[in-house]
C-alpha cells in the first residue's frame, strides 16, 4: 500500500519532524519534536487520504458529539446569525 505522506526528522532545524507529501515534494513542518505526536499525525493525514469519505462521516460525528443541537438547526438559523443590520 502507497502513502502520500511521510516522516522525516530535521535535527539540524532544532530536531522537529516534518511531512513530506510525495506528489508535489512539498515539506510542511509539524511543529513537535516527539517522535509518536509525528507519527499519529502522519497517520491520520493518509487514513484521510485514502478514505476521504469516511473522513467526514469522523468530523461529523465529533461535531455531533460536542454541539447536540447540529441536527436541528436549518440553514435560516446560519443566515440569522450572521446578518447585519443595514447602514441607514
Amino acid at each position: 500500500m502507497n502513502t502520500r505522506y511521510r516522516l522525516i526528522f530535521r535535527g539540524i532545524r532544532g530536531g522537529m519532524y516534518y511531512l513530506v507529501d510525495k506528489e508535489t515534494g512539498k515539506r510542511t513542518s509539524l511543529h513537535t519534536a516527539n517522535e509518536d505526536e509525528a507519527r499519529q499525525i502522519a497517520e491520520a493525514k493518509n487514513i484521510a487520504e485514502r478514505q476521504p469519505i469516511l473522513n467526514l462521516q469522523i468530523a461529523k460525528a465529533y461535531i455531533a458529539g460536542t454541539d447536540s443541537g447540529i441536527n436541528m438547526r436549518t440553514w435560516q438559523d446560519a443566515i440569522d446569525a450572521v446578518e447585519v443590520d443595514p447602514i441607514l
